[in-house]
């Protein structure tokens, strides 16, 4: 019997230190990849480690790893996976009672939520992470806390607040001999001053920050040539800025960073453009346009069409405006999407905040209210604590029960969010297959006939736009004003791409319909618009477009008008029978009616039952 209990303690023994031992090895691995910036494998190694500590291995040691994994998903720019990673790093350095690490976490979260665009949760942690660093006289870390909440006011526009805090990390770096975080203040300092248009002392501190890096010959010198260049340029001290930024353009192709490249040529082409040598600033902003696209550099690529659609009618090159202008269309759109992402993520987490917040602040009220009760309890009869006891039970099973309604409302909440969101995605691939398409197309008429559906598709999706922006009303109805002049702008945009717009007149009342019968009305307003726009502006010197949607009684009018020549009101179907025939089944469904009459142009008049 002894020797079988010896072989399962040993057995036992072995298995836990070669659990371990994998496990340190991954968190090894993980912190190399950290360090060489290897991000993606560092978060696939960590996780990895997470996954598989040992029950019986410190707070700290764990800690360390929910940290180091918070810091690999910011850098890759997932901050809701990242804030909630050093959520958990707070809260098991918390249980140390490890002054640092705590700060750590605080100052990582701070700069996490920092980047989301949440500036008080920021300037909350950072702060928080400043006093601890302070009380235990961690000044390196103290004065890093200093310039990073000095950059979070910089963000917000409180210039004089961000130059005091960068002026508090900068006595405290001269202070303990910092000289490279010396430099780096400087160059704080001059780049507020700079934002805040203070010329003067913008260039005093940048001249310092100039001075001091070519003395420890540190490698971001280049931002100061580039911060100068551009202090230079808004001096109009032209010459002096040229020969900064070329100094910086210089030093970044010596680097052989072909994206910090292209970011010095911008400055560059900028600084063409405002000594009006606009044919050598296009000429950069097409290298600009060339490196973002080989490295995939989307927001560069998006910045160098914008300046290229500025100065292209200086050269009358109309085709290639076009073809910029559609691509540049084409990056709007995406960085939406990848925006409307990153504004999720910042929903989410300060939902997450508020709700941490309630509960605690709930959790505090309840320990006052038990506290007081038991006090109570000491001095009442028998009886009395038989009923308190009662109470308490049924005010358990109410929070008990609100609490699953209020959970299911928030399923449902998020579900019908979801089939918005991917209905909405549905219309743009569709969308994008009939650009494809015409793309694709030989013909004149199959052509027209591809735009006609892409923008009774786009009259339809915007209902998802307008239901994922604004949840007011809960998904149930939609408001037309703002829906109708997202609407016409959108087909004005596409149908006026390039020739003078028209005088647009608009008067929509504030008017409230279902989701169902304001996407039919949308289709029928993009037919009349667009007949209008096909057979009434082109004849009229002076364009004008008017577009009205008052609500009568119990009916719904909606009233456009061009200024052109009029229509045979006898033959007015036949100018579009698909356009008028599809009109004329939707308001069938709609229970409405259409007339056309003439009268200093086409009316054409719409009335549909409320």
């Amino acid at each position: 019997m002894t020797r079988y209990t010896l072989f399962f303690i040993i057995l036992f023994v072995a298995s836990t230190v070669t659990g371990q031992s994998r496990f340190e090895d991954w968190k090894a691995r993980g912190q190399v990849a950290l360090l060489e910036e290897d991000y993606s494998n560092a978060i696939t190694y960590l996780e990895y480690a997470k996954r598989i500590i040992p029950k019986k291995m410190s707070l700290k040691t764990e800690g360390e790893v929910y940290n180091d994994l918070g810091v690999a998903y910011y850098q890759v720019g997932e901050y809701k996976k990242g804030i909630e990673a050093c959520s958990k790093a707070l809260e098991l350095y918390k249980y140390t009672d490890i002054d640092t690490l705590i700060a750590g976490s605080m100052y990582n979260l701070g700069i996490s939520y920092k980047d989301l665009g949440l500036s008080n949760l920021s300037m909350d942690y950072l702060l928080q992470s400043a006093r601890i660093f302070e009380r235990n006289q961690c000044w390196l870390k103290l004065s890093a806390s200093w310039n990073s909440i000095g950059n979070v006011c910089r963000d917000t526009k409180e210039f004089s607040k961000a130059i005091n805090y960068h002026k508090r990390a900068l006595t405290i770096r001269k202070r303990i001999g910092y000289d490279k975080g010396i430099a780096d203040s400087y160059q704080n300092l001059g780049s507020v001053y700079l934002e805040w248009e203070k010329y003067s002392q913008s260039e005093f501190f940048l001249k310092k920050a100039l001075h001091k890096k070519q003395i420890l010959h540190q490698a971001n010198i280049v931002t100061t040539y580039s911060s100068l260049g551009r202090l230079y340029v808004s001096k109009g001290e032209l010459q002096i800025a040229k020969s900064y930024l070329t100094k910086a353009y210089e030093l970044r192709m010596m680097g052989g960073n072909s994206v910090k490249v292209a970011e010095s040529l911008f400055y560059l082409a900028n600084y063409y453009t405002s000594v009006d040598e606009s044919e050598k600033g296009l000429e950069l902003f097409h290298e600009i346009e060339r490196i973002a696209r080989l490295e995939n550099q989307p927001q560069l690529l998006s910045d160098a069409l914008r300046e290229e659609i500025i100065l292209l009618p200086k050269n009358g090159n109309e085709k290639l405006l076009i073809a910029k202008y559609k691509e540049l269309l084409k990056f709007i759109k995406q960085s939406d999407i990848e925006e409307n992402k990153k504004e999720t993520d910042r929903l989410e987490i300060t939902y997450d905040v508020e709700r941490k917040n309630r509960e605690l602040a709930l959790r505090r009220k309840q320990s006052r209210i038990d506290q007081l009760r038991f006090r109570q309890l000491l001095i009442v009869s028998a009886c009395i604590l038989l009923l308190a006891i009662i109470a308490w039970i049924g005010f358990y099973y109410i929070r008990r029960n609100k609490r699953k309604i209020e959970r299911q409302k928030e399923e449902i909440k998020y579900l019908h969010y979801e089939l918005s969101h991917r209905t909405k995605n549905y219309f743009s691939l569709v969308s994008g297959m009939l650009v494809l398409d015409k793309k694709k197309a030989r013909g004149q008429e199959t052509i027209q006939a591809l735009d006609q559906v892409k923008r009774r598709l786009e009259a339809m999706s915007l209902v998802q736009h307008y239901l994922l922006d604004d949840s007011s009303l809960n998904n149930k109805e939609v408001e037309l004003s703002a829906y109708f002049t997202s609407l016409t702008n959108t087909l004005l945009i596409e149908l006026f791409t390039f020739k003078s717009q028209p005088n647009m007149i608009q008067n929509f009342e504030e008017v409230y319909l279902d989701y169902d019968k304001a996407m039919r009305l949308a289709i029928v307003l993009n037919e009349l618009v667009c007949n209008a726009v096909e057979h009434g502006l082109p004849h009229s010197t002076n364009p004008e477009l008017s577009i009205s949607v008052q609500q009568k009684g119990h009916q719904l009018q909606l009233v456009v008008k061009d200024n052109g020549p009029g229509i045979q009101l006898s033959g007015a179907e036949k100018q579009d029978k698909k356009g008028v025939g599809l009109i004329e089944k939707l308001l069938q469904n709609l229970d409405g009616i259409l007339t056309y009459r003439n009268d200093g142009g086409c009316i054409a008049t719409v009335l549909i039952k409320l």
